[in-house]
C-alpha cells in the first residue's frame, strides 16, 4: 500500500477543553477519527543519522567507514547478504515516527460515528456503514447511511437520511458539502438531479 505524509491534516484546533481538532474542516472532526481517514503511524529512516551511525560502527570495527567495511567484505568474496558483520552494522538504525494516509485513502467511518459542524447548524449521526477496501485497481468505494439534524434554538430537529459513499461523506466533514448536498448556506440544499457516479440516495423531509 503506497502512503503519504499526513502533514496537510492538522490535528490542532480547540473545542472548550478539547483539543486535537483538524483545522479548517467544516466539521469538528477529532483525531480519534485517525483510524476512519486512513491515517495510521509510520517510521522513516532519517538516512543521514543513520549513515553516520553506521559509520561510527564500522569505525569501533577496525574500519574508516561503512563504505571501507562493505568493500573489504566483497573483497573476501563474501556477498554483503550473507555477511554477519555487514548484518550486525547495518541493525543500527535511527527511525522517525510520522503520521500517514494512504495515497488513495480507504475511509471506514462505521456506525454510531457522530460529529458537529464547526458552527454549531448541523449534526450527522452514521447509521450504518460499510467500508471501503482496496483491490488491485484502487479502492472499492464503501458506503454509509447517516441521519442529518438541523439545529433549532436549543435542540437538534431530524433532517433527512442520507446514503452515500464513505469518501462523499468525508467531503462533507471537510467542506461542508459533495456532489448532491450542500450545508454550507446552512440550508441543506440537495441538487435536484444527483450524478449516477455519486449514486447517493436522498430520502425525502
Amino acid at each position: 500500500m503506497r502512503t503519504k505524509p499526513a502533514a496537510d491534516l492538522e490535528f490542532s484546533d480547540r473545542k472548550g477543553d478539547i483539543s486535537g481538532y483538524l483545522r479548517g474542516w467544516f466539521f469538528w472532526v477529532h483525531e480519534a477519527f485517525k483510524p476512519a481517514l486512513d491515517i495510521s503511524y509510520s517510521e522513516i529512516l532519517d538516512k543521514e543519522k543513520t549513515l553516520k551511525l553506521r559509520n561510527s560502527q564500522a569505525q569501533v570495527r577496525g574500519y574508516k567507514s561503512l563504505a571501507m567495511m562493505q568493500e573489504s567484505i566483497k573483497a573476501g568474496g563474501i556477498a554483503l547478504g550473507d555477511s554477519s558483520l555487514n548484518s550486525e552494522v547495518m541493525r543500527y538504525a535511527i527511525r522517525i515516527p510520522v503520521e500517514t494516509q494512504g495515497m488513495l485513502p480507504a475511509f471506514s467511518f462505521r456506525a454510531g460515528d457522530s460529529l458537529e459542524s464547526r458552527l454549531g447548524y448541523w449534526y450527522v449521526k452514521v447509521l450504518s456503514a460499510r467500508p471501503d477496501e482496496r483491490a488491485d485497481a484502487g479502492i472499492a468505494p464503501g458506503e454509509l447511511t447517516f441521519s442529518l439534524y438541523r439545529r433549532r434554538e436549543t435542540a437538534w430537529e431530524f433532517s433527512r437520511e442520507i446514503t452515500c459513499y464513505q469518501h462523499d461523506f468525508v467531503s462533507l466533514l471537510r467542506e461542508g458539502a459533495y456532489a448532491g448536498l450542500s450545508l454550507a448556506d446552512n440550508s441543506a440544499a440537495v441538487n435536484d438531479e444527483p450524478t449516477p457516479r455519486q449514486a447517493s440516495l436522498l430520502s425525502p423531509d
